[in-house]
């Protein structure tokens, strides 16, 4: 991730992409913390501690839940410089958990391009299953990208849009 440092990028989006990118290659994702025209922070989705949001105690708390959040450390922090690009300026790279084994359990790594998205429309207007739709983007890129549950999220979401205004669903609507 030490690559990133002070590199500049054109946009916050550009940016968020390169980490992303990174951090799929090594096993985690990244995460926007914070975001304002000023500042844009990037974390491990492990950061931070799990919220308890009404006031249990060990004593009061009847079911124990597992939680993602580790208070895991790392973070960088971007800011844009006077020219309008944005660099990052610091970076604490250190995880305190394990990566993970397959990529695909984060959902920011299966966003589906806007080709992929597309095609998933067209597959299904012309009924296909969902399974048949993962397979045929998965023949498409040579890995599996997104499971049948949000293709069928996806189908049931464009039925509902379709019915409602009478337009399809746009880029980016795909669950994820």
């Amino acid at each position: 991730m030490s690559q990133l440092l002070n590199r500049v990028f054109h946009t916050k989006d550009q940016l968020y992409d390169a980490a992303q990118v990174i951090a799929k290659a090594e096993g985690y994702c990244v995460t926007k913390k914070t975001r304002s025209a000023r500042h844009m922070h990037l974390q491990c989705p492990c950061g931070g501690l799990p919220k308890n949001c009404h006031g249990l105690t060990d004593k009061t708390r009847k079911l124990k839940r597992d939680s993602w959040r580790k208070d895991c450390r790392f973070i960088i922090k971007a800011r844009p410089t006077k020219s309008g690009y944005w660099e990052a300026w610091f970076i604490n790279d250190q995880h305190n958990h394990e990566m993970a084994n397959n990529y695909r359990i984060f959902h920011q790594h299966r966003k589906l391009s806007e080709e992929q998205f597309t095609r998933v429309l067209e597959m299904i207007q012309a009924k296909a299953t969902p399974t048949n739709i993962c397979d045929a983007l998965r023949d498409m890129d040579g890995s599996q990208i997104t499971i049948p549950k949000y293709v069928s999220n996806t189908k049931n979401r464009s039925s509902i849009s379709e019915n409602s205004n009478g337009c399809n669903m746009a880029y980016g609507s795909l669950p994820g």
